[in-house]
């Protein structure tokens, strides 16, 4: 005796499927053990047979094994090959299944699901926009996004190797360039699937008002970014200093730039703070840059020997311009001792800090072999004889003292023993 519940389960799948003004010929067990679980199980099978292949791919060559017989294992682009055919034999399977299953009635289904999508949601003048002009504009824009940025490399390639033009220029023509390409592909595209954008143009006016109202910092990052592009303040590959972060210019876009710290550290900078304050560019139009180190040396020191020693260090840089010669300047004379500074001419901003930190250790090294002293920060107290002094001595323990404060060193003369 069964119960009621699984009468009317049993009475459920057994019924045809019903969707709408459309009755399928097929029950949902026949759906279940005919479609869907030779389906997932298809899928499942296409899975792991692509994990088996990846785990029998060559290692990548940068991975640092070395086999003397050669490479071992299926080739990489054999493997990609292979796993995407497996993926359509799999999708192949699961639409022979539905095929097989609903028979004529797939037509119907489509037919009925077509219509469906092509139902105007949307009418304005001569442009009616469905749910399946939707669907179709989705990989249209996604192509003109990528033919934009395929024709960014292309017009970066020709423009470096054909025309010879400088870093500047052919960033504004090439950034203008993909812009202008990604507009026309998308309104071609959009035209084609029946969007006309001329219908458009009242609703977008009424839009540009709200925005500029609402949205006023995008507008302004906007149109920043325009400035930008066409001014040439910073570009793509450019060492700038933004407030204490010194980075590298990964990125421009119209509505923020992206950069790259020291420590690597990717930070998003709207296009508004780069036209509206001070930004140090240490590569505007021209990428060498002078690093300076400063150092202090003892006033009892010989200033010709410091200057050559520090020239030697200028000339053994790695990063330096051959044909611009190390200076050395005698800046000024401190309370601890002279300040000297060695000015060297690198090729590349981007290296300053590299260069920097090498210069600094190679003058330790050179003062030490030749010599010269580094002063630490110090004051000498003198104390004169007075009554005065003698009554705040009195106070001290007999005996030498010496009183460290931070770095001054304070030498106190004291009474004799008794």
């Amino acid at each position: 005796m069964t119960s009621p519940a699984f009468d009317s389960f049993s009475s459920a799948m057994s019924e045809a499927i019903v969707l709408g003004p459309l009755t399928l010929s097929v029950t949902p067990l026949q759906l279940i053990l005919e479609f869907l679980l030779p389906s997932v199980a298809t899928l499942v099978v296409v899975a792991i047979i692509r994990r088996m292949l990846r785990n029998r791919q060559q290692p990548p060559a940068e991975s640092g094994t070395f086999d003397a017989r050669g490479p071992q294992g299926i080739p990489v682009r054999v493997v990609r090959i292979l796993s995407r055919l497996l993926w359509l034999g799999g999708f192949v399977v699961t639409g022979s299944l539905a095929a097989r299953l609903l028979g004529a009635e797939l037509s119907a289904i489509v037919s009925s699901a077509f219509s469906f999508l092509a139902e105007p949601v949307y009418a304005a003048g001569g442009t009616s926009i469905s749910l399946l002009t939707v669907i179709f504009a989705v990989p249209i824009l996604s192509f003109a996004v990528w033919l934009g940025n395929r024709s960014y490399g292309f017009l970066d390639r020709t423009l470096k190797e054909n025309l010879h033009l400088d870093d500047g220029p052919r960033f504004t023509v090439t950034n203008v360039g993909r812009y202008v390409v990604i507009f026309v592909s998308a309104a071609i595209g959009l035209s084609i699937i029946g969007i006309n954008l001329g219908s458009f143009a009242v609703i977008f006016g009424v839009l540009g008002i709200g925005l500029g109202f609402g949205l006023q910092t995008v507008v302004a990052n906007f149109v920043a970014g325009l400035v930008v592009l066409f001014s040439r303040i910073v570009k793509e590959g450019d060492r700038i200093l933004i407030g204490e972060n010194e980075a590298t210019v990964v990125r421009i876009k119209l509505l923020s730039t992206i950069i790259n710290t020291l420590r690597n550290e990717t930070i998003i900078v709207p296009n508004q703070h780069l036209v509206n304050n001070q930004v140090y560019n240490y590569s505007y139009e021209d990428t060498s840059i002078i690093v300076v180190n400063d150092v202090q040396v003892s006033y009892a020191s010989d200033l010709d020997r410091v200057g050559d020693a520090l020239r030697r260090v200028g000339e053994r840089n790695p990063w330096r311009i051959t044909d611009k010669e190390p200076f050395v300047l005698y800046k000024s004379f401190d309370d601890s001792g002279i300040t000297v500074g060695l000015h060297c001419w690198i090729r590349a901003a981007r290296d300053r800090v590299r260069a920097f930190s090498w210069t600094n250790l190679e003058i330790w090294r050179e003062f030490r072999k030749s010599g010269i002293e580094i002063p630490f920060p110090q004051v000498d107290l003198h104390v004169r004889d007075t009554p005065t002094a003698r009554r705040h001595l009195a106070k001290l323990r007999p005996g030498p003292r010496v009183i460290r404060a931070g770095l001054a060193r304070k030498h106190l003369s004291d009474r004799p023993q008794a």
